[in-house]
């Protein structure tokens, strides 16, 4: 995105020494049988070990994930019985995770049944959740692979996540706040125009944060982060959502 990419030759140009500055994002050198690769804007030329499953987080080799475990072959030539098996154990584990929100669901039945109105809302809120922390995870996890972000800079992004998020959540809510009182009256549109300001600012931090938990506990980021945070999302959607229904409708006189 952006980058260049160029390829010399050391035998065609052996007066490109490895201590030649190179004004490219990523420049391979195809040199004695050993490729040499530079990251950043500028930098030396070093050497780069080929592994067969590279971390999208730059660690090479590590490649557990929450989602889906790493192929031994590539996806063309890998047994379908392979892709199975890779595939199902972490998909039944993410149905269990779902299952927690339909237990948010039934824990506020008395007040869905006294609102049905909420439940028209209810995926618009859910997927917007999602939508937003899955923005913001692939922005830090794209950031980690080039090298821009480190772990120690998680304070850093989390603070300038959360004043995105906080402009994101005011958009999102006065867009939907219109629809909504519009749909089911006032009541029900501040209902749905708070929960969708907090929904969308706790998914953004959500999003920005797990990439570096899972990195930190020794999980590839970009394998884990999406189904994970979507089925997380989904459940802290539908808690924060009727949590303030609740609290909101209650008080009505």
């Amino acid at each position: 995105e952006g980058a260049r990419l160029a390829r010399v030759s050391l035998a065609q140009n052996p007066g490109c020494a490895p201590e030649r500055f190179f004004d490219a994002q990523r420049v391979a050198v195809e040199g004695a049988g050993r490729p040499l690769e530079i990251g950043g804007a500028k930098g030396f030329l070093q050497p780069v070990v080929p592994h067969r499953h590279a971390s999208a987080a730059g660690r090479p080799g590590n490649n557990r994930g929450v989602a889906i475990t790493p192929l031994d072959a590539s996806y063309l030539q890998a047994p379908l019985a392979m892709l199975y098996r890779r595939r199902i154990s972490w998909l039944i584990i993410l149905v269990f995770v779902n299952i927690l929100s339909g237990a948010g669901i039934a824990f506020f039945e008395e007040l869905i049944a006294s609102a049905v109105a909420l439940v028209f809302f209810m995926p618009l809120l859910i997927g917007s959740g999602g939508n937003t922390g899955a923005q913001a995870a692939t922005l830090i996890i794209r950031s980690m692979a080039l090298g821009e972000i480190k772990p120690v800079n998680y304070l850093w992004v989390v603070w300038r996540e959360l004043r995105v998020a906080v402009g994101l959540g005011l958009s999102m809510s006065a867009a939907v706040f219109l629809l909504a009182w519009w749909r089911a009256g006032l009541p029900i549109g501040l209902v749905i125009g708070c929960s969708m300001a907090v929904i969308v600012i706790f998914s953004s931090l959500m999003g920005a944060y797990l990439p570096f938990v899972l990195r930190k506990l020794g999980y590839d980021p970009a394998i884990a982060s999406a189904p994970l945070l979507t089925s997380l999302a989904d459940v802290l959607g539908v808690v924060i959502y009727l949590g303030i229904a609740s609290a909101w409708l209650r008080a009505l006189p």
